[in-house]
């Protein structure tokens, strides 16, 4: 059993992982796209903000499967306790506790929208797919700030070894747009690469925000995670 739960995570990792890599492909291909304006002029696709639009209304339709989790899982419950001929217990959130959706929402959207603003100035996207890695920095610290849990020497190596890497990668990014500048290739300005960096790190930050509230939703208020993707959806 326990065998079969490792699996189960090792899948859930394998598809974050591709999730990823398939949604930094789709933005970059939505950003090199170009249309007609208004003044019959072609321009890039160029709205971070859209983007953000179409998740939250894909995210919002996770209700209707909670809503059916719910249900089945009254049916279920109720034909157990009949059996039992006992009362089913009654579990009560506290009142107004819908409200608390709003924190995470609100981080996602700032994470997800000042991230699509960074990559919209030009970052590639192996770099950008590489700098969301410092979510996992800021989730570890803040973990130990907000839901007062000590991280164990693992987990503090893969902070450190992220550290580095994010290093690595900025400085990797400066030569490159330097050596581009040099050779006259279409290359983003230094500042604007900078400021897509510093954006992007900044949306990691909201991430880390997002996924410590969702960690004490799920835990201290025993929200489903089909209930929390959904009303952030909806909010």
């Amino acid at each position: 059993c326990e065998m079969g739960g490792d699996r189960k995570y090792q899948l859930f990792a394998a598809g974050l992982l591709l999730c990823g890599c398939v949604n930094t492909l789709c933005m970059d291909v939505m950003y090199v796209m170009q249309g007609e304006n208004s003044d019959g002029v072609m321009t890039p696709f160029l709205k971070p903000w859209f983007l953000d639009l179409v998740m939250f209304l894909s995210m919002a339709v996770v209700i209707f499967m909670f809503l059916g989790h719910r249900s089945s899982e009254k049916k279920r419950l109720a034909l157990e306790y009949l059996r039992l001929d006992r009362a089913p217990p009654v579990n009560e959130n506290p009142k107004g506790y819908i409200w608390l959706f709003l924190v995470p929402t609100m981080c996602d959207l700032v994470g997800t929208g000042i991230g699509n603003v960074g990559y919209a100035f030009g970052v590639p996207p192996s770099i950008y797919s590489m700098l969301r890695g410092s979510v996992m920095v800021f989730t570890g610290l803040l973990t130990i700030i907000c839901l007062r849990r000590q991280l164990a020497a693992y987990e503090w190596m893969g902070i450190i070894i992220t550290c580095v890497g994010l290093c690595l990668v900025s400085w990797s990014t400066s030569l490159n747009n330097a050596s581009g500048a040099a050779n006259n290739t279409s290359s983003p300005t230094a500042f604007m690469l900078t400021a897509g960096i510093v954006l992007i790190i900044i949306s990691q930050l909201g991430y880390a925000f997002q996924f410590v509230c969702e960690e004490w939703l799920m835990k201290d208020v025993s929200a489903h995670p089909y209930e929390v993707v959904g009303l952030e959806g909806i909010f």
